[in-house]
């Protein structure tokens, strides 16, 4: 409906979870019984922090998701223009990327080529002892287990 703005959905704003800036000292580090020195948390309970913490980003990146396209929808009604600044200087640009190119399929076959001797020749340094290989890097990747 060109003209008219759609009513904001009223929502349960208790469901969300709160909006916590990061620090390094938010660590809590529990006193030793015996010897009253601080100590590093328990492997579980940092777990279940990182969790927890990993739900409220990807809570906060659906809902800066859903806000973007309600900017979208006031464009598309032509209520805003491709830039909107607010009085406290927050500026909000619409910005575009190229799209993908698509080739032929002989020029596609090229490509395929190139990368298939590519791979040879790298396969080969390697067996050769020409190549070398970075140290490895370590992380940790937390996920809750769906049989809970």
């Amino acid at each position: 409906m060109p003209g008219k703005s759609r009513p904001c959905a009223d929502t349960d704003h208790t469901l969300r979870p709160a909006l916590i800036t990061a620090s390094p000292s938010m660590t809590i580090h529990l006193p030793d019984p015996v010897t009253n020195e601080p100590y590093l948390n328990r492997p579980e309970v940092l777990v279940r922090l990182i969790n927890d913490a990993q739900a409220v980003v990807r809570f906060q990146q659906d809902h800066i998701a859903n806000l973007k396209a309600e900017l979208d929808q006031h464009l598309h009604l032509g209520t805003i223009q491709d830039k909107v600044v607010t009085k406290e200087g927050v500026c909000a640009v619409r910005c575009s990327r190229q799209g993908k190119w698509h080739y032929s399929e002989g020029c596609n076959e090229l490509a395929a080529d190139f990368k298939k001797e590519l791979d040879m020749t790298m396969a080969a340094e390697r067996e050769d002892g020409l190549a070398s290989q970075e140290e490895p890097t370590y992380y940790w990747m937390i996920r809750k287990n769906d049989k809970s």
